[in-house]
């Protein structure tokens, strides 16, 4: 909510500039309405959802340059904000190797190889055998396949539940209780509530 005095940011049209709250009513269809003034003194009308928040995200907002990456990214690396900032160029083989890979609906890039050496495909692509461009789309699909139940440690060991440290009963305590009022009544997680 939005209070009288507050600075914000007005988005309509193309247009988004800074601009401070005057007055806040319920207009004639009872929509809630912000009366504003903006920095060259022009009264506007908004309502809610043209009005932010500057401090909040916009999603709106595309980074353009390095600085603006590392503003929005704090956790992310120069290398990796390099790369970002400047993608690989792919060669038109390329890009016409990944338009026919989501025209086949994602082919997995081995059958694809394979149906160009048996000739279903054309033969050029046999020169990106050893140059295949990355699907973005199949990468992030693919993602969820990190074997998450047998981590390494940063060491490079296998990590366990317990740590490798914990020797004797007792160094380590965790447990998941449900607890049930009504005796002999087992509290059910999974399936149709009975």
């Amino acid at each position: 909510m939005f209070h009288v005095g507050e600075t914000l940011v007005y988005s309509s049209t193309g247009r988004t500039s800074y601009v401070k709250v005057k007055e806040i009513f319920l207009n004639e269809d009872n929509q809630l309405t912000c009366k504003v003034v903006s920095a060259s003194g022009d009264e506007l009308t908004a309502t809610q959802e043209q009005l932010r928040d500057p401090n909040l995200p916009d999603i709106a907002h595309i980074p353009s340059n390095i600085p603006d990456y590392k503003e929005l990214a704090t956790t992310i690396s120069d290398d990796q904000l390099k790369a970002i900032a400047n993608p690989v160029q792919l060669s038109p083989l390329q890009e016409e190797w990944l338009a026919l890979h989501e025209r086949l609906w994602h082919l997995p890039q081995s059958i694809m190889f394979r149906m160009v050496k048996a000739g279903f495909l054309n033969k050029k692509f046999l020169k990106l055998l050893n140059n295949r461009p990355p699907c973005v789309s199949c990468l992030f699909g693919q993602a969820h396949r990190k074997p998450w139940r047998y981590k390494s440690s940063t060491e490079g060991t296998a990590s366990t539940l317990r740590g490798n440290k914990v020797s004797k009963p007792g160094q380590t305590v965790g447990a998941d209780q449900l607890v049930s009022a009504q005796p002999g009544l087992v509290p059910q997680e999974k399936g149709a509530l009975t």
